[in-house]
């Protein structure tokens, strides 16, 4: 038989219940597929992730009405502990560009730590070109559990220069960019 979602209600969780009702988007008064309200927790666990609280976690109760054919979901969120950033690395770059890619850096020591920053912040420094012949990246980090701190560490590898700089570029001679 074919069950329609009567109602989804979630615990627990930071945030507050207009920011719950636009990630979840839930869907009440459709039939029930538990794959997207899967997807939904996940964007919810996501935004409580960003919030610090980088071990979240939840459980899903059930309750099905065989007679109208109808589910609802109670949802627990266990937000665990909230985390701050603490100490940021940065490997792999000269006294120059060190100081500058820092200044970038948003995420202050001691604010709540977002869970997607590292990876975000590498993913634009690439998008936006902000070093030449940037190669390999990545971000580690380093969760101390007693002090409840995220220190980053952001490794930068130099990249192929795939043309010299004196010499003309000899797919196009004579033109500039």
């Amino acid at each position: 038989p074919v069950y329609t979602m009567e109602d989804v209600k979630v615990e627990g969780t930071p945030l507050d219940e207009a920011e719950i009702e636009k990630l979840g988007q839930f869907d009440r008064g459709k039939t029930v597929n538990y794959t997207n309200l899967g997807l939904a927790m996940e964007r919810i666990l996501g935004e409580v992730r960003n919030r610090g609280y980088i071990q979240a976690s939840y459980r899903a109760l059930r309750r099905i009405n065989e007679e109208k054919k109808t589910a609802a979901m109670t949802i627990q969120v266990n937000p665990g502990p909230q985390f701050v950033m603490g100490r940021l690395t940065i490997v792999g770059l000269d006294v120059i560009t060190e100081p500058a890619i820092r200044k970038l850096w948003i995420m202050e020591p001691g604010k709540p730590y977002r869970k997607d920053y590292p990876e975000f912040f590498l993913n634009q420094v690439r998008a936006r070109g902000v070093l030449d012949f940037l190669g390999e990246t990545r971000a580690d980090e380093k969760i101390d559990e007693q002090s409840r701190r995220v220190d980053v560490t952001l490794t930068f590898k130099g990249g192929v220069q795939k043309l010299d700089s004196r010499q003309p570029d000899s797919r196009r001679p004579g033109q500039f960019e």
